[in-house]
């Protein structure tokens, strides 16, 4: 960003077309701006809950079977506390989301050289397929909710959204989740 002669940063091109497109925001201060977004984020999460339900990512009753999934497959297995601190949410939470999954025979419980009686989930072959069909309807309706934006307001949405959930856990002295966008995207 440039910086005009009173030292404060102007926004680049992408940012006024942003600005511009959302009229009503011109008027707006960082914290009614900041607000807003923090607004959308529930109802956002809420309403991809629902899909996620329909398509089987969500169990009404435990929560996320795809979140589970997802972070043991594309992080490696993991330990209950490990994926209770990476979301953050309790342990016992989680022991319970396992069991259930176990049952399902979608994840199982391995050997753990590390800790004796802490053993790491897994996915089964039968959680592998699962995941991959969630995926799929995960990327369709990505491209439902995408279709009519702009690469470039998708990023700024995706990259505004990462920071202010990197502030948050560094503010309550946690990494959580890795970020939204891959390395090599955030990079550019």
């Amino acid at each position: 960003m440039a910086k005009d002669n009173g030292g404060k940063k102007k926004p680049g091109k992408g940012a006024k077309k942003l600005v511009k497109a959302a009229s009503p925001a011109k008027d707006m201060g960082r914290r009614d701006l900041s607000l807003a977004v923090m607004n959308c984020v529930p109802w956002l999460y809420f309403r991809l809950q629902a899909e996620g339900q329909e398509i089987g990512a969500v169990n009404a009753q435990r929560g996320g079977t795809w979140g589970m999934l997802n972070s043991v497959i594309t992080q490696g297995p993991q330990t209950v506390p490990q994926l209770a601190r990476a979301r953050p949410v309790s342990r016992q939470h989680i022991q319970k989301l396992a069991n259930e999954m176990v049952a399902e025979g979608l994840i199982r419980f391995v050997p753990n050289p590390a800790h004796r009686r802490s053993q790491l989930i897994e996915a089964t072959p039968k959680g592998l397929d699962a995941y991959a069909r969630m995926n799929s309807s995960l990327g369709e309706l990505a491209d439902m909710l995408g279709d009519g934006f702009s690469k470039e307001e998708l990023f700024v949405a995706a990259s505004v959204l990462e920071r202010m959930r990197a502030k948050l856990a560094e503010n309550q002295g946690g990494g959580g989740a890795p970020g939204a966008l891959p390395v090599a995207l955030a990079a550019e």
